[in-house]
């Protein structure tokens, strides 16, 4: 009798518990649903190109500013190696009390330099003498200036005989024992002449209006680097 009562009391319990409606779900709960679904999905593909353009926008901008800088860095290494170049060769000549120079050429796409004693010519020192500037550096002596100019003007010599002459891709900066800038390896400082002074200038083609130049400006031997303005010196040279 009392199972059949538990029973009976169980059921009715069931049944009214059945009858309680459910709980509507509220529009903002389905609207908050809806967003984190959205979200949940990844970007739209509106959204996919419009970061894609903002990119290749930032790409390029900032591609060719550090394409520049880094171009710069290499004329600014380059002019610095060759400045130590010119020093070392005045340095060793007074040390050994006997000429020596800096020879610079274009081979193989680069420019190399190279210190030695003058007796012995560019032609004929090993590879491993000649050290290289870095990629892209030019000598800037192809075309004169608006004033006429060429912007380097360091004697040209054959690497065969290292003789003084008007064409080639070999130049020399030339130090007596007395560490003189001079035109023949016997001349004295008192022989000094203009013509033993002179420029060297380099650029990269991929950044115009930057030359560098280093400027054998005593007869004493004394140099400085300079570099391109938008007015030409006394002399008229732009790289001062």
């Amino acid at each position: 009798m009392e199972n059949t009562l538990i029973k009976h009391l169980l059921l009715v319990q069931k049944q009214a518990i059945n009858l309680v409606p459910e709980k509507p779900v509220s529009s903002d709960y389905q609207g908050a649903k809806s967003r984190k679904s959205s979200t949940e999905s990844g970007f739209s593909l509106l959204e996919v190109l419009g970061v894609m353009v903002i990119i290749s926008i930032l790409g390029g901008i900032a591609v060719p500013t550090w394409l520049g800088f880094a171009n710069n860095q290499k004329l600014q290494t380059s002019i610095r190696r060759l400045n130590w170049a010119i020093h070392s060769a005045k340095s060793e000549a007074i040390l050994s009390s006997t000429s020596w120079q800096a020879s610079i050429r274009e081979y193989g796409g680069r420019v190399q330099v190279a210190v030695h004693p003058a007796k012995t010519p560019p032609g004929q020192l090993p590879e491993g003498s000649w050290t290289n500037l870095e990629p892209g550096i030019e000598i800037d002596n192809r075309e004169r200036n608006t004033r006429n100019k060429y912007e380097t003007t360091l004697r040209r010599v054959d690497p065969d005989t290292n003789q003084v002459r008007n064409a080639g891709t070999v130049y020399r900066v030339l130090f007596n024992y007395q560490g003189c800038p001079v035109y023949n390896p016997s001349n004295l400082c008192t022989q000094t002449s203009l013509a033993a002074k002179g420029r060297i200038a380099i650029h990269h083609p991929e950044v115009p209006g930057q030359k560098r130049c280093i400027i054998i400006s005593t007869l004493i031997g004394a140099t400085r680097i300079g570099q391109q303005q938008q007015r030409p010196d006394q002399n008229g040279y732009y790289c001062h």
